[in-house]
């Protein structure tokens, strides 16, 4: 929990020990965490200040002595067993080790890209909803799709959510024509990580406008536990900081791009 988005400073260690590691430390806000039989970990199997080179994926088994697992209560996606997860003094094999953070990195991107899929799909939710409800819906004497403002909201929420859907089809098919010249599967999702990162944003920001307007249109209802605008507006949160906040995506992105690689 003390690095958050800055992954290349995890504190979780994972020590040498014949053939095994000691693993210790804390992971936090971690989904379905209360559901799970095995952990996926980033550790840092490297010395301090080694960075990304120094983080490795090791895989934890929920029975091993030193696991606890603790539930955490949380505004949106209140179904994803959200939980706290603390190692302590915890012996893993050596066996366990998944890869290098190359193989995190490629995770990071994929999760991206998901994300982003998701965040698209609840807007679009959104706007469904607030077409119907302004179809039905009468203030001042006529029905609420037929004030102009409520157009231009309609409007604006159809013109993002489009924007958004077209970058994840363009990047998913550049990772899809990469792959088809025999390029391997980490090779296109490092080359694009910018562009993931921006899909992401560019996703999300929608998603909340959406979650936003919708709310707006439908008044008092939307403010309702039960509504399903309420439930989308409580999840934005729930897309935007996984996989990178948006403001370490944008720092991510404009790194990426001053080195060509955008």
């Amino acid at each position: 929990p003390g690095a958050g988005s800055d992954v290349a400073n995890i504190e979780t260690t994972a020590i040498e020990d014949g053939d095994e590691y000691v693993v210790n430390g804390t992971k936090k806000w971690i989904t379905c965490g209360m559901f799970a039989d095995f952990f996926t970990a980033a550790v840092r199997t490297g010395g301090e200040g080694s960075g990304m080179a120094g983080v490795s994926l090791l895989l934890i088994e929920k029975f091993r002595d030193g696991v606890s697992v603790k539930p955490m209560d949380c505004m949106g996606v209140r179904g994803s067993g959200t939980a706290l997860v603390e190692f302590d003094e915890v012996r893993v094999p050596k066996a366990n080790l998944v890869g290098d953070a190359s193989v995190l990195l490629r995770n990071f991107v994929t999760e991206r890209i998901g994300l982003a899929i998701q965040a698209t799909r609840f807007s679009r939710v959104c706007l469904e909803e607030s077409i119907v409800w302004a179809r039905n819906r009468k203030t001042f004497g006529k029905r609420l799709v037929e004030h102009q403002i409520v157009k231009f909201k309609i409007a604006h929420m159809a013109r993002e959510i489009e924007a958004s859907h077209a970058l994840i089809e363009s990047l998913t098919y550049r990772i899809s024509a990469l792959l088809s010249a025999g390029d391997d599967w980490l090779t296109p999702l490092l080359r694009l990580g910018a562009e993931a990162a921006l899909c992401k944003v560019q996703a999300t920001r929608t998603f909340e406008h959406c979650a936003r307007d919708a709310a707006h249109l439908h008044g008092g209802s939307a403010y309702v536990k039960g509504n399903k605008i309420e439930s989308l507006y409580r999840h934005v949160l729930s897309l935007a900081i996984p996989g990178g906040s948006e403001d370490v995506m944008i720092d991510a992105a404009a790194r990426l791009s001053l080195k060509g690689k955008l």
